[in-house]
């Protein structure tokens, strides 16, 4: 069998002494068709130069310098834009894959008899000081509904918003990549590529019937004390809100603008409400309620519910459970 071409695109900013490692995880791929593309955003330190040393060794990478800063946004899109592969994976440059990661990532692709639109798996996450752990091992292996991973989303939370959990096709990541985004919150999610990453999920999700979950930890996600991350420096000021408006504001923009249909958003719709209901107070009803209200675009009428729903239950119940913990 004919192996299609993969590109492990890898967007990098001042990573001199990561870039590496990242780098090194790719090259050491047990799938053989690969090319190595990395796009270095005008880095300020010694990182384009490091990646100049793989050139020279391997005729499968090649590497690009911005003239000028782009942000992380428009430099992802950049290195997809560069990339010749069928299918692309998006690796950042503080994380890296287990040597099978491509082969196992793509096997589904080939596999399948309808077309699914991504596949993931789950990952070793590692945060200053503390223990590594899993993150996003999912109940269901293997093929899943597309639905279910938006409704896993919407209700749990447990699922990756990162592009570099997966693998797309090359096309499909130029089709569904979203440059801009609402946010009535005023935050700068756009700047750090909140909410666009996430979109790459929904919207393979709204244009394919399914996807396939690998449940083994392919990937493992860094994180740098000397250059951490945006997200991670976050999370670790305790800036979580920030992190969780972007999020779910991008959620409320894609069903919004989304063509699935009209019981599917108002189930949706519903989930938004009553996780939205975890955190209110008699006393703030109405801004908690003005609050649910910017998640969506202005004039989008989203308090349109559905109740009656089996599938609300298991949602009734959580909000439950966190009320009597008040």
């Amino acid at each position: 069998m004919i192996q299609p071409k993969v590109s492990v695109v890898i967007p990098t900013f001042n990573r001199e002494t990561l870039v590496k490692r990242a780098i090194e995880s790719a090259l050491v791929q047990t799938y053989s068709n690969i090319e190595v593309v990395v796009v270095d955003n005008c880095s300020s330190d010694n990182t384009y130069q490091v990646v100049q040393e793989y050139i020279k060794s391997d005729s499968r990478v090649r590497c690009y310098q911005n003239k000028k800063n782009l942000g992380p946004t428009l430099n992802w899109l950049r290195g997809i834009e560069l990339s010749e592969g069928e299918y692309v994976k998006i690796l950042f440059s503080d994380d890296w894959m287990v040597p099978h990661a491509i082969e196992n990532f793509v096997k589904p692709f080939l596999e399948s008899e309808s077309k699914i639109g991504f596949s993931y798996s789950s990952a070793w996450l590692y945060i200053a000081n503390k223990e590594p752990c899993v993150c996003y091992k999912q109940s269901r292996h293997g093929f899943t509904d597309s639905l279910e991973f938006l409704w896993q989303y919407a209700v749990w939370g447990n699922i990756p918003v990162s592009p570099c959990m997966a693998l797309f096709r090359r096309e499909d990541l130029l089709d569904f990549f979203t440059l801009s985004i609402p946010n009535r919150f005023r935050s700068d999610c756009q700047q750090y590529g909140i909410g666009t990453d996430s979109m790459l999920y929904w919207k393979s999700c709204e244009h394919y019937s399914s996807l396939y979950h690998i449940p083994e930890p392919l990937m493992h996600l860094g994180d740098s004390t000397e250059q951490p991350s945006f997200t991670m420096n976050l999370v670790r000021t305790g800036k979580q809100q920030i992190l969780e408006e972007c999020y779910q504001s991008a959620f409320g923009y894609f069903i919004a603008t989304s063509h699935l249909s009209e019981e599917t958003k108002k189930l949706f719709h519903t989930v938004i409400f009553l996780n939205g209901l975890n955190s209110l107070r008699p006393w703030k009803l109405q801004a908690n309620i003005e609050r649910l209200d910017y998640l969506f675009p202005e004039g989008y009428k989203w308090k349109s519910f559905n109740l009656t729903s089996p599938r609300i239950i298991p949602v009734l119940g959580k909000v439950l459970l966190s009320r009597l913990k008040i």
